[in-house]
């Protein structure tokens, strides 16, 4: 009975984790050291300057790994806000190469010509730019939802997802200015008819956002800037006597 009792434990087991392996995206992103915000954003962010972007590739039922190493895949960095008109927003770097704002980007909404596969996933037409790449045998890391660990960057050695790896600096770039980031395959750069398999779902994505201070450095700036006008009341004070 006990014996019987193990099985079901170890098949059971197998299960969940086969379950857990179909539940991660073909397709993901995520940004070293980020974070997962909820809510209308959905995306795996960062505030830093400059941080790492990875992009991930699983096999399920629909891919095999062979399919994965094949292909050819596209991260699009879009500039945010909303960028309709050409102009000077300084500049970001891509693995060490100089990417300038707008000079060096299309206008559309990546991919331009297929972007209505991505649905609600894609970002709204502005001045973007894509970079064609191919996944590497030897990067593997062990299967995780970035979703779920967000900022984990590559957990192991794998054998589960293959990856490639961006480093982005964004130290130059306009005051107000962000990155948001999509990943995609063949067939939606192609305009072919796609599945979910096929791009990362928002949720998936990532981008960038100004820095927040933390609440306790924001109560720290407020007690320094009343010690500071306390400060100022009380000399006024002292003037006024010796007058």
């Amino acid at each position: 009975m006990t014996k019987m009792i193990g099985k079901l434990i170890f098949v059971l087991g197998l299960l969940g984790s086969g379950h857990q392996v179909l539940a991660v995206p073909v397709l993901q992103l995520d940004i070293g050291g980020g974070y997962y915000v909820a809510g209308s954003e959905e995306s795996i962010i960062t505030s830093d300057e400059a941080f790492t972007v990875y992009a991930y590739a699983t096999a399920n039922g629909n891919t095999t790994d062979s399919q994965l190493l094949a292909d050819t895949y596209y991260l699009a960095i879009a500039l945010a806000p909303k960028q309709t008109s050409a102009g000077d927003f300084g500049s970001f770097s891509v693995n060490g190469t100089t990417v300038n704002a707008t000079a060096d980007m299309i206008f559309g909404k990546p991919p331009t010509s297929a972007a209505h596969h991505l649905g609600a996933h894609d970002v709204y037409d502005t001045y973007y730019y894509e970079i064609a790449f191919n996944l590497v045998a030897s990067q593997t890391s062990d299967i995780y939802n970035t979703q779920d660990n967000a900022g984990s960057g590559p957990i192991g050695s794998g054998p589960g997802m293959f990856y490639v790896d961006f480093d982005i600096d964004k130290t130059n770039l306009a005051d107000g200015i962000e990155l948001h980031f999509d990943l995609y395959n063949t067939k939606v750069k192609n305009n072919g008819t796609v599945t979910v398999d096929d791009f990362a779902p928002f949720s998936h994505d990532a981008g960038t956002v100004t820095v927040v201070p933390e609440p306790s450095n924001l109560a720290v700036g407020a007690l320094g800037l009343l010690a500071l006008l306390v400060g100022k009341r009380k000399g006024r004070g002292r003037d006024q006597v010796s007058f």
